[in-house]
């Protein structure tokens, strides 16, 4: 067994939060089409072989989905290199649909020669697609991670040719990995960019997080108190929300005439969401979290590892930003809200919203992104990981954690877009679709969804978010059974689709019911419906 390296600092936090059953899996699903040869169904077993072939390309390229992990249970565990791989173990094929929650909620095991990630196929009878859903251990890759992973395997799979076969030792789905294959394993990012803290920052977080008991460990507003951390029964809850592509960009105009972003615009719309379902007493103030890529502050090529280039790395690169939602806010927004109609609990009717919640709508989303432009600012000082760094024991600090307030109401993380098309010679110039039905000489992705599991002591509520290039924004919404009402997350989803399926952007800035004109100075949201379990 060789050693290839220690678990980084959020490394070891991700394996601690998997063996204390606090997080399970998270999945970037997209849907392939076929090129028309594959589509037969009498060429199945070719099609199978194909993806194979790809996959393996695809492993072998990323020391982080061939390493094993050993001492998961001490406080210092670390990756190991294989000799082999069972590509049997990650592939599994399926002919008619597979329940999301359940792919999220399997636990991963045999973490010595199985690394922390699945893919499961999903084609029925003999469709001209198929739905590629990748499950992934946080601890092995980040969501940037699996957006890389869906680009280079739709582009192995472009490049496929019968020839290639031999180029690598694949027989009965065992993959024989190269003698130093795991020689370029992604380093954590601690070793190599700096994580300053000031040193008062520090002594507070020693103070507060570390050397505080459990008992006398502070109550603040901003605290998830109407959501408490319930370790058990471990059950990931799903909603999807579907936004036209059309529609999509008239919501990032409105966003930018605001001077803001779409993240911004989702902290509000959910801080809207959620307050007037929740009790002054549990709820006074809201906080929530921005996961954000680390990649853009690590290094390309360093002396430490020449070989490493940070926007095709895969590893856990993420960081957060924190936003907090006053008292005052929340006070002007359930004021704003009290005659106005929003979906509660057991309710599906349409709602109106004032100029006046419109306008601190604006205001707030456009607070959320000085939050995050303040954190791009601030680069790696005062860090979540340069604190987290003063953490020895991760399982220990977990086990006071589940006894502790939640800190944040929600997190969303934005994955962005993926290009769904392979490049090279004759890279189409559009996805198949309507207007281009006659294009299937290519692979090419043409929908995609990115859905995080419960994690039991962070956010209540998580939303992800992810389009392909030229496509229709997908959101999912998820929660912990155990830990949020499922009529509370349920409105929240209703609201939040209300409003990014229903306003319309005017030229002059505006938002309103209508596709254009002066508007009547209310902001009529229509009642689409198109959520569904996940």
């Amino acid at each position: 067994m060789a050693v290839v390296r220690s678990l980084g600092c959020v490394e070891s936090y991700q394996i601690a939060l998997q063996r204390l059953d606090l997080m399970r899996g998270i999945i970037l699903a997209c849907r392939y089409t076929l090129p028309a040869p594959l589509v037969l169904r009498c060429r199945q077993s070719e099609l199978i072989s194909v993806f194979e072939r790809a996959v393996a390309r695809v492993v072998l390229k990323h020391p982080t989905l061939h390493v094993g992990l050993v001492g998961e249970d001490t406080d210092k565990p670390c990756w190991i290199r294989l000799d082999q791989l069972d590509l049997g173990k990650h592939i599994e094929w399926h002919t008619e649909p597979v329940r999301q929650t359940q792919l999220l909620d399997a636990r991963f095991t045999d973490y010595q020669t199985t690394p922390g990630w699945k893919v499961t196929v999903v084609r029925s009878g003999s469709a001209g697609s198929i739905e590629v859903i990748l499950v992934f251990n946080h601890t092995n890759l980040d969501g940037r991670s699996a957006m890389i992973f869906h680009t280079n395997l739709l582009q192995s799979l472009q490049d496929d040719r019968p020839d290639l076969a031999g180029e690598m030792l694949l027989q009965d789905h065992i993959l024989t990995l190269p003698p130093e294959s795991s020689a370029m394993l992604a380093p954590p990012p601690e070793l190599i960019v700096q994580f300053p803290v000031h040193p008062n920052a520090m002594r507070q977080f020693l103070n507060r997080e570390v050397h505080t008991p459990t008992a006398q460990y502070p109550r603040v507003p901003t605290q998830a108190h109407w959501a408490p951390i319930r370790a058990t029964p471990f059950q990931t809850q799903s909603r999807r929300i579907t936004v036209p592509r059309h529609h999509l960009s008239r919501l990032i105009h409105a966003c930018r005439s605001h001077q803001t972003t779409l993240t911004g615009l989702l902290h509000a719309l959910i801080a809207v969401s959620l307050a007037p379902l929740l009790d002054f007493r549990d709820a006074p103030a809201l906080s929530s979290l921005t996961a954000m890529d680390l990649r853009r502050f690590l290094p390309s090529r360093p002396a430490s590892h020449p070989w490493f280039r940070p926007e095709e790395g895969m590893s856990n690169y993420v960081t957060l930003a924190t936003h907090t939602f006053d008292e005052h806010i929340l006070a002007q927004i359930r004021e704003s809200l009290a005659g106005d109609q929003l979906v509660g609990p057991g309710k599906d009717s349409p709602f109106k919203a004032s100029p006046s919640l419109v306008d601190l709508i604006w205001t707030t989303a456009a607070q959320v992104r000085k939050d995050l432009e303040g954190k791009l600012a601030q680069g790696t000082t005062n860090d979540m990981i340069g604190f987290s760094l003063a953490v020895q024991d991760w399982r220990a600090h977990l086990g006071e954690e589940v006894q502790r307030p939640r800190r944040t109401s929600w997190v969303i993380t934005n994955l962005g877009e993926i290009d769904g098309l392979p490049h090279g010679k004759g890279r189409p110039s559009a996805l198949p679709g309507p207007s281009n039905p006659l294009d299937r000489s290519t692979w090419s992705i043409t929908d995609t969804e990115f859905v995080m599991g419960a994690n039991a002591v962070s956010s209540a509520i998580c939303v992800a978010l992810a389009a392909v290039r030229g496509g229709d924004l997908v959101l999912s919404c998820s929660w912990q059974d155990a830990a949020v009402d499922v009529a509370v997350a349920e409105a929240v989803v209703a609201n939040l689709e209300r409003w990014l399926t229903c306003l319309r952007v005017i030229d002059a800035g505006r938002v309103d019911g209508s596709e254009g004109g002066e508007g009547e100075g209310v902001v009529g949201l229509c009642g689409a419906n198109n959520s569904t379990s996940g």
